[in-house]
């Protein structure tokens, strides 16, 4: 498996690339439909970190590592991507990167995307294995 290599994004370009690469759906790894609306947007509009990422989001999606199921109790709905992302191909050490979705009526909903920090990661990494990539 090859690095994944996605620049980020101008906070400019966000808004555009949010409605051009994730709305309606993107067709994850599995072949399952993740449904995104514009209020979904909204969730990450405040903050930079999460607008540059906009095209980490699809990449996540249909190229992530793992795919696990949520780790809190409260939302056993959820079902967290989780990738390393390289901003460029001289980027040795890459940024984990993790989508969350919650899983309702037989659909994805997309709900939240965010670089986690490491004690979040170990936290997500104790839910259950749902899909690995393949080395």
């Amino acid at each position: 498996m090859g690095k994944r290599i996605v620049p980020l994004n101008s906070i400019e370009d966000a808004f555009d690339l949010f409605m051009a690469l994730l709305i309606p759906s993107v067709i994850d790894v599995r072949g399952e439909e993740v449904s995104f609306d514009v209020g979904d947007y909204v969730h990450i509009m405040d903050e930079e970190q999460r607008l540059e990422r906009i095209r980490w989001i699809k990449e996540t999606l249909v190229n992530p590592e793992e795919i696990r199921k949520g780790h809190l109790k409260e939302t056993p709905f959820r079902e967290v991507y989780v990738s390393t992302i390289y901003r460029s191909k001289d980027d040795l050490q890459g940024q984990p990167f993790i989508v969350g979705v919650n899983r309702r009526y037989g659909g994805l909903d997309f709900r939240t995307a965010f670089v986690p920090k490491p004690g979040y990661l170990e936290q997500v990494q104790k839910g259950r294995v749902l899909w690995k990539a393949k080395n």
